[in-house]
């Protein structure tokens, strides 16, 4: 059986999220999970213990925002990244 030699123009795979791997060197930011929630905004326990398990593992907080319960008020001088907040960042 003949064997096929490699290409050596093969294309490299393209990366994803470039974006959040350009911010991994700012060190971990928090994070923000919607949810449905429950009536007046009440989050399962199950769900909020996985949540601050994750929190615990990232190292960053992580933040709930049930959409049946009023907006999150984030923590002083805390804001969410929008994709237009990384327009300036260089992508690996």
């Amino acid at each position: 059986m003949a064997q096929r030699s490699r290409s050596s123009s093969a294309q490299v795979a393209p990366q994803r999220w470039p974006l959040i791997q350009g911010l991994a060197a700012a060190g971990p930011w928090p994070l923000l999970v919607v949810v449905h929630g429950h009536g007046g905004g009440a989050v399962p326990a199950v769900l909020q213990s996985l949540l601050d398990e994750l929190a615990q593992a990232r190292g960053a907080a992580v933040w709930v925002q049930a959409l049946t319960a009023e907006p999150l008020q984030l923590p002083p001088r805390q804001r969410l990244l929008f994709a237009s907040d990384c327009a300036g960042l260089a992508i690996r």
